[in-house]
């Protein structure tokens, strides 16, 4: 099965995308970032080129240079931050999914142990609409996974699915802050396709999935220690609030703590343990490289303003960029 990777995040770059480039990322067969720039809040165009350069230097030391395809995606508003994801799902519909199988749409504070995942998928076929994800709350979890029947329907209702506005109540009827609520926005996209969980991630089964980024540090610390060894873990599972249990083969895991790079390596390291001698080596560039990852300042990363909210794509293998 192979597998597209798609994860929206915003300027500037953090360290833990980065550090997610250096491990993780290198189990998807390509790579679609698209980056979200309000241009309320940035300065001129041209500086849009110093990110570019940033992330091709990082990403020629991990290895994945001529996998990845960066979009910059303007807005100017709250209510555009369904922009971005909207035109990275519709971008991988209709230009990256050839050859691949599965389309895995990633926030940027999640990691995904790529050995698990295909051996899950191993049993689904992606010419049937198919559509993976922890779906019990009624919201993204941070991970989504369509195979590519899936993924060209839910891109044939884009245009109908408004982004999530300004006082729209959660499952508990909070109201949900909508500078974060455009991937919420995607669970309303799978309803008009018709699309609904096509196997049992989340509470209602063993999941694959840990569904909530309010997952508590110690909570997904425990997760880990007791996913990487295939244990089974139960605990409250932070978005119904009742209790749930994760599979002893879950692959997905997102949680606010994953921004930062250094548990990003944790995960990495901890489940490298169990991996074959050929995937050690293949990430052995990535643990040295991500020993000074943690101690370089972040880079300020301007941003782009433009007349009119569209995106920008740079392929990373044009040459003379």
């Amino acid at each position: 099965a192979n597998v597209l990777c798609v994860i929206p995040t915003r300027l500037p770059i953090s360290e833990a995308v980065m550090a997610s480039a250096h491990t993780w990322w290198m189990g998807c067969e390509r790579v679609l970032l698209s980056v979200s720039v309000n241009t309320q809040q940035t300065g001129p165009f041209p500086l849009v080129k110093q990110a570019w350069n940033n992330l091709k230097s990082d990403l020629n030391s991990s290895g994945l240079f001529s996998r990845v395809t960066l979009i910059f995606n303007r807005h100017t508003s709250a209510r555009d931050l369904w922009l971005p994801l909207r035109s990275a799902i519709s971008h991988a519909a209709k230009h990256r999914m050839q050859g691949m199988d599965w389309m895995l749409l990633v926030e940027d504070d999640a990691f995904v142990e790529f050995r698990r995942l295909k051996t899950f998928l191993h049993g689904f076929s992606p010419t049937v609409p198919r559509f993976f994800g922890a779906c019990a709350c009624k919201r993204s979890p941070g991970i989504n996974l369509f195979s590519k029947a899936g993924l060209l329907l839910l891109e044939r209702v884009l245009p109908k699915c408004a982004p999530i506005g300004p006082g729209w109540h959660d499952f508990d009827g909070s109201i949900v802050d909508p500078e974060g609520a455009s991937d919420v926005s995607v669970m309303s996209c799978l309803e008009r396709a018709n699309l609904t969980c096509s196997a049992a991630l989340d509470a209602q089964g063993g999941m694959l999935i840990s569904a909530m980024k309010s997952t508590p540090l110690l909570t997904l610390l425990r997760l880990l220690d007791h996913a990487a060894t295939h244990r089974r873990f139960c605990s409250e599972w932070p978005c119904s609030k009742k209790s749930g249990c994760w599979s002893h083969d879950a692959f997905g895991f997102h949680a606010a703590a994953l921004k930062q790079p250094t548990l990003i390596t944790a995960f990495a390291n901890r489940f490298l343990k169990g991996a074959s001698t050929s995937q050690r080596v293949a990430l052995a560039s990535a643990r040295a490289s991500l020993d000074g990852l943690g101690r370089t300042r972040p880079r300020r990363v301007a941003s782009i303003s433009a007349r009119h909210s569209q995106h920008v794509e740079w392929t990373l293998t044009r040459k003379g960029h």
